[in-house]
């Protein structure tokens, strides 16, 4: 049974099938295909099992002229069981499948088109009238012309001329040519009667001649070929004859070589005899040779591994010297951290010193109204000494409380800084006539009173002690009571502290004591300013102040002075000394890029080790993987491992440490993609099983860069490799 056609069959062993055009009700198809000898394209009509003969038919009526359509026929074959015809150009499919059809010839009708109108009431068609037998009648008409060819070619010429006469003569019409011809027509068949036995005969000579020949040739081939085995057969005896002789005499020279070959054995023997005992005394001889030589190796072997312990206690001790050197180098290290903290710790205290001398200025300012009144009270010795001073209410001034030093802070707690206080408005002050025993137990009223002291002696020679030295019971008059009709009466229930009497005199007293203030405030500020050497009067209160100051941690002393684990495992990071390339399938691979290998532990993830760009993530299927090792100073704890990319996304990684740039002991800590310009891998051991002096690092698929070509897109561009 043929198998379908379809798209991508070759006919022909040359004609590819590339697109199906049309099929017909009779299923003859008609498809595209490609000329693959010649590279064209052509037109392929695969007829029906039906259609095939008419097909093969049509092509020869095209090639012959007989047929005119519009086809260039350019092959004509069989495949599978199907026939098919190629056409050049691009043909109409229709014309193409009208092949498969025979073609109806024209029969010119008579003129006589208005015939059939005048018989039959209609005009004439113009199509040809179709007989049903006409096929039969048109091959029986062509059967009996060739017959008669035929026997016109057989008859003899005397009877054409006979038959002629005959007919010549008899020309009525009363059965005589009939009889005559009917006669010639015996005498016709007569006559081929004849010949046909005199073409018997000859034949049966023609047989007889023949056989006789060949049994004449087959008696010479006989007699040849018999000739021939004697020949042979001569030859052949003549050959065994000398194959006998040959035998005999390779027999005698077999037994000669055998006698040769046994007298060659002997010897043989003989000297392989000799040649043993020879071997047997050089092996024993190189056996002692050996035995010194094993000696001389051990011997040298003992002497180097003396030697390796030697270097290797040298080199343990030089290791503890670098050990000793590098914990002097931490220790001298912590010490210049812990004197910049403490440098850093007196500048804070030294500002927090001045902040706190501003305030005190600040609160001192409120204050001199009340050492106004002390200085007022010295001045009248006596009425302190006579113990008339009343006890006033204690009020607690404004400035006094913006002045308290901050609490301390906890150790484990982050220290705030003391926020600078804002100055006190002056209708806050209150003047006080003593310091109370709230200030004094919180440690600040004996400094402002030093500092108010001074002012006030400079305030009472610069605004003109006169008027104080004039009214010196006026200036005592609030804080004395006696048993006189104009003593002053201090009022507790009074919050204003009103006099009874003296108002000028005091009026004018108030007005000289406040422009003695001002100057000494200002003076005092100044001074404070400045940053003079502390008053003894207020050693101790800052002394205990200091102390409270220094056991309060600040934010630079809670982290500086101790060193915390990162900065200590900062201190003892493993320093790369190198990074390799490492690839087991094509060592050479990448091998233009080694120069910037270095970048890889430069501590610049600006500076980068790229590859070339490739059309596939497999390094476009020149090896599997490849390996970038960093080697590390030393074997090590190693902690965390980090890769710093640009540009990249997808791929795919391993990370390992190990002993050897081979991978001996290697050990797995992570993998993953490039999707993260900055990945960090944390080592999943602790001890010594985290100890490694190379760090590995095995692409085994390169991730999409950006900035590539749509060909080559997947590359790689490594900024760093850290270790931690």
């Amino acid at each position: 049974m043929p198998q379908p056609i379809a798209v991508g069959a070759v006919l022909g062993g040359r004609y590819r099938i590339t697109q199906h055009v049309v099929t017909s009700a009779d299923q003859d198809m008609v498809f595209l295909g490609t000329d693959q000898v010649l590279n064209r394209r052509v037109t392929v009509l695969v007829a029906s099992r039906e259609n095939a003969t008419q097909v093969a038919s049509s092509a020869r009526e095209l090639a012959t002229g007989e047929r005119t359509d519009d086809v260039q026929v350019l092959d004509l074959g069989l495949s599978e069981g199907r026939t098919y015809l190629i056409a050049g150009g691009d043909p109409d499919p229709d014309v193409l499948l009208g092949l498969a059809y025979p073609q109806e010839l024209y029969v010119e009708p008579f003129q006589t088109d208005s015939l059939g109108s005048e018989l039959f009431g209609e005009s004439r068609t113009g199509d040809p009238h179709a007989y049903d037998d006409d096929e039969a009648y048109y091959t029986d008409l062509d059967r009996r012309l060739r017959a008669d060819e035929d026997e016109a070619q057989r008859r003899p010429g005397f009877l054409n001329r006979l038959s002629e006469r005959l007919a010549e003569r008899v020309r009525p019409s009363d059965g005589t040519a009939a009889k005559a011809a009917a006669g010639a027509s015996a005498l016709a068949a007569a006559d081929a009667a004849t010949r046909k036995q005199q073409e018997e005969r000859e034949r049966a000579e023609r047989e007889a001649a023949e056989r006789a020949e060949r049994e004449r040739k087959e008696a010479a081939e006989r007699a040849e070929r018999e000739r021939k085995e004697a020949a042979e057969r001569a030859e052949r005896e003549r050959k065994e004859a000398e194959e006998k002789a040959r035998a005999e005499r390779e027999a005698a020279e077999r037994a000669e070589r055998e006698r040769k070959e046994a007298a060659e054995r002997a010897e043989r023997e003989r000297r392989e005899a000799e040649e043993r005992a020879e071997e047997e005394r050089r092996a024993e001889a190189e056996r002692a040779r050996r035995q010194a030589e094993q000696e001389a190796e051990e011997r040298a072997a003992r002497e180097r591994e003396a030697e390796q312990a030697r270097l290797a206690a040298e080199r343990e001790e030089a290791e503890r010297r670098e050990l000793e050197r590098r914990a002097e180098a931490r220790r001298r290290a912590e010490e210049e951290r812990a004197r910049e903290a403490a440098e850093r710790e007196a500048e804070k205290r030294a500002a927090q010193e001045r902040e706190a001398a501003e305030r005190e200025a600040q609160a001192g300012t409120a204050a001199l109204p009340a050492v106004a009144a002390g200085a007022a009270a010295a001045q009248a010795p006596d009425a302190d000494a006579d113990g008339a001073t009343p006890p006033t209410e204690p009020v607690e001034s404004v400035a006094a409380e913006k002045t308290d030093p901050p609490e301390p802070v906890a150790p484990d707690t982050e220290a705030i800084p003391v926020r600078r206080q804002r100055p006190v408005p002056r209708r806050a002050i209150v003047a006080e006539s003593a310091p109370t025993a709230h200030e004094e137990s919180r440690g600040t009223a004996a400094p402002v009173a030093a500092g108010a002291g001074v002012a006030t002696a400079a305030g009472a020679a610069a605004a003109g002690s006169t008027a104080a030295a004039a009214a010196p019971d006026a200036q005592a008059a609030p804080a004395t009571t006696g048993g006189g009709d104009g003593a002053t009466v201090a009022d507790p229930g009074d919050g204003h502290g009103r006099t009874r009497g003296g108002g000028p005199l005091a009026l004018l007293l108030v007005l000289g004591l406040l422009a003695a203030l001002v100057v000494g405030g200002v003076l005092l500020a100044q001074n404070l300013r400045g940053g003079p050497a502390p008053q003894a009067a207020s050693s101790e209160s800052e002394s205990a102040s200091s102390e409270s100051a220094s056991d309060t941690p600040s934010p630079s002393e809670s982290t500086s002075p101790s060193p915390t684990p990162s900065s200590e495992s900062a201190a003892a990071a493993p320093q790369p000394v190198q990074a390799l390339r490492s690839v087991p399938d094509l060592p050479e691979h990448e091998a233009e890029h080694d120069a910037d290998l270095s970048n890889l532990i430069d501590g610049d993830p600006t500076t980068v080790w790229r590859t070339f760009a490739y059309a596939r993530p497999n390094f476009g299927g020149y090896v599997e993987s490849m390996n970038l090792v960093v080697q590390l100073e030393e074997r090590t704890e190693v902690n965390e491992v980090t890769l710093q990319s640009t540009g990249a996304t997808g791929g795919a990684w391993f990370a390992y440490i190990a002993d050897s740039p081979e991978g001996a002991n290697a050990k797995e800590i992570g993998n993953g993609t490039f999707d993260q310009d900055t990945v960090s891998i944390p080592v999943p051991f602790e001890g010594t099983e985290a100890e490694a002096e190379y760090v590995i690092v095995s692409l085994t698929s390169l991730p999409q860069l950006e900035g590539t070509t749509s060909d080559l897109p997947f590359g790689l561009r490594l900024g760093e490799i850290a270790v931690r």
